[in-house]
C-alpha cells in the first residue's frame, strides 16, 4: 500500500511519507520545496502573502483574476473555508481504518476485529464492554432469560413437592441424624476437655464422664476430663468426685453404697486397683470413653445409650 509522494519538481523527485500539497497548484512537493518560490509554482505571486488555514494547514494565497487579490485576510480564509477547504480535507487519511465505535473520531493503520459483532475498533474501544456490543447485550439478556427460566423450574419443582402425600413427609420427619463418628468425637472431646496442663500430651488419656451420682433421672450431668495414664481408677473416682462437686464417703464406713466408675458401654464396674493405663493397654477403654460415675453396691448400672 502506498502512503506517500514523490515530489512534483522535475529534477528532485524526492519520495516523502508525509508530503506538502502546495495551495496553488495541488502538487506534492518535499520539505526543501514546499514553498511556491522554490518550486517555481506558476500560480502564486512573487508578492503574495502566506496565509495558512487553522483547519486543513494549506497555505492560502491570493490569484490574479481570482477575486482574492484585493481581499484581507480573513476574507480571503474565510472565502477558501466555504469553497475548498472542507472539500479538500477527509475525514480520515487514505489507508486509515476508522473506529466504529458511536462518536470515536479515531483512524489508525491497525483496527481490532470485534469476534461478536464482527466489527473494527480502535485500540481504546477494542474490547465488548468499551464499545457497547450489541452481541454482550444480546448474551446478557440471553443469561437474563436462562435464570428466569431455572427460577420457574424450580418453583414448579418445590410446588410438586409440597404437594406429595403426607406420608412421605412424615417419612422423611422420622429420619434420624447419623450418629458421630469416634474420631470426630475425640476431636471436639480434645478441644474442650479440662485436666492439669501439665501432663505431657503423649500421657494424657480423655474421658467424657457421665455424673450420675445424686442427680435426678434424666438430669445428668457430662463432663470432658482428661488424667494421666498412670493415675488408679481409685484416685480417679476422688478426683472427679472433687471436679463434679459430688459427694465422696468412700472412706467412710456405714456411709452406704460407695462412689464408682462404670464403663459406659456395658455398664460394668471399673476395679479400682486398675490404671487408665492398664484399661488402655487391655483395650478395656479407649481414647474418649465413656464412663458413668454413680453410687451403687452392684457391678452393674444401666449403660447409656
Amino acid at each position: 500500500m502506498d502512503y506517500g509522494l514523490n515530489c512534483s519538481v522535475a529534477d528532485c523527485g524526492r519520495y516523502d511519507f508525509l508530503p506538502f500539497v502546495c495551495g496553488d497548484c495541488r502538487c506534492a512537493f518535499c520539505p526543501e520545496h514546499r514553498f511556491g518560490d522554490k518550486h517555481r509554482c506558476p500560480g502564486s505571486s512573487t508578492d503574495a502573502s502566506l496565509l495558512v488555514c487553522p483547519k486543513c494547514s494549506l497555505v492560502v494565497s491570493s490569484k490574479p483574476g481570482s477575486g482574492t487579490d484585493s481581499a484581507s485576510d480573513s476574507d480571503r480564509l474565510k472565502m477558501h473555508m466555504a469553497a475548498e477547504c472542507s472539500a479538500k480535507v477527509p475525514s480520515t487519511s487514505p489507508g486509515k481504518i476508522p473506529c466504529s465505535a458511536q462518536g470515536c473520531t479515531t483512524a489508525e493503520l491497525w483496527s481490532a476485529l470485534c469476534p461478536d459483532c464482527g466489527l473494527r475498533f480502535c485500540l481504546a474501544h477494542r474490547y465488548a464492554a468499551s464499545h457497547k456490543c450489541a452481541a454482550l447485550a444480546q448474551a446478557s439478556i440471553d443469561k437474563m432469560d436462562r435464570k428466569a427460566a431455572i427460577k420457574t423450574f424450580v418453583s414448579d419443582k418445590l410446588g410438586a413437592h409440597a404437594s406429595a402425600p403426607a406420608s412421605s413427609a412424615a417419612t422423611t420427619a422420622a429420619k434420624q441424624p447419623k450418629p458421630m463418628s469416634p474420631a470426630v468425637a475425640l476431636m471436639k472431646l480434645k478441644m474442650n476437655a479440662k485436666g492439669d496442663a501439665k501432663i505431657p500430651s503423649d500421657l494424657r488419656v480423655f474421658l467424657s464422664i457421665i455424673v450420675a451420682a445424686d442427680a435426678p433421672q434424666g438430669q445428668h450431668r457430662t463432663l470432658g476430663v482428661f488424667h494421666r495414664k498412670t493415675i488408679s481408677i481409685g484416685k480417679l473416682v476422688d478426683a472427679l468426685a472433687e471436679t463434679a462437686q459430688v459427694a465422696n464417703t468412700n472412706n467412710v464406713a456405714g456411709t452406704g453404697p460407695k462412689l464408682s466408675l462404670f464403663h459406659g458401654a456395658t455398664g460394668m464396674r471399673l476395679g479400682t486397683l486398675a490404671t487408665l493405663g492398664d484399661l488402655l493397654g487391655s483395650g478395656a477403654i479407649a481414647q474418649g470413653q465413656t464412663l458413668i460415675l454413680d453410687r451403687s453396691d452392684s457391678d452393674h448400672v444401666q449403660p447409656c445409650t
